[in-house]
């Protein structure tokens, strides 16, 4: 099985995100924009989806909403406010914390055509999303810091926690998308890979690397097994 590494994509601006989008583009198949909303994350950042309408990535767009309330703005983020009715995103992320409307979003957004998914906090107990785990496509099991990058310290501290949620999803739902987010390294990537994770987000690891996005993301590659 081929293991997806997605680099995550936190910016305050629309310049901002295409650089990091270029930068990535020839290494990867996807790139995921996190946005957070200053209420449900502690930060404020940019997230548009009116200006992604027409935007080309070279690959797919997955959004990540760690938004407080995220019926009120999955409209936009489904439709880019366009007459096609198309934002672009290939995937969106909610967070179950953030909301009571779950099952309505997530009609709404495979009604769009588009792959729904739903984040969990660390803390947050894998049962809570039993009773509509089938109609996902996706799930984002999350360690890090909302709004920020980095959460090596969050990953040392919940680590069998968050194997357990992986190993459990995956013996639910063998068919199901699970990423992974939050510190994210050459060995923390190969364990989650190894408990059922088919998707690596990596934030901090990619932009941070000595040597480089495309080393990071080829040794990334190499550590769950991508040759």
């Amino acid at each position: 099985m081929n293991i997806e590494i997605i680099p995550s994509i936190l910016v305050n601006s629309f310049e901002e995100f295409d650089e990091k989008v270029r930068a990535v583009e020839p290494y990867v198949k996807w790139v995921q924009l996190d946005v957070a909303d200053g209420d449900f994350a502690p930060n404020k950042t940019w997230g548009d989806p009116v200006a992604l309408h027409d935007y080309d990535a070279g690959g797919l767009i997955e959004a990540h909403l760690m938004v407080q309330e995220p019926e009120k703005v999955i409209d936009d983020w489904i439709t880019g406010r366009s007459e096609e009715r198309d934002s672009g995103i290939a995937r969106i992320y909610f967070h179950y914390e953030a909301t009571s409307a779950h099952k309505d979003i997530i009609k709404k957004i495979k009604d769009s055509g588009k792959e729904a998914g739903i984040a969990l906090l660390s803390e947050t107990p894998l049962e809570v999303i039993m009773p509509f785990q089938n109609q996902l496509d996706a799930v984002l099991i999350f360690s890090g810091n909302l709004g920020f990058y980095g959460g090596s310290a969050n990953w040392k501290s919940n680590e069998e926690k968050i194997l357990t949620k992986i190993s459990t999803m995956r013996e639910y739902n063998p068919d199901v998308i699970i990423e992974v987010d939050g510190g994210m390294n050459l060995e923390n990537a190969r364990k989650v890979v190894e408990a059922g994770a088919n998707v690596i987000i990596s934030g901090s690891y990619i932009w941070q690397h000595k040597k480089g996005v495309e080393e990071a993301i080829s040794e990334l590659n190499k550590s769950v097994g991508n040759l």
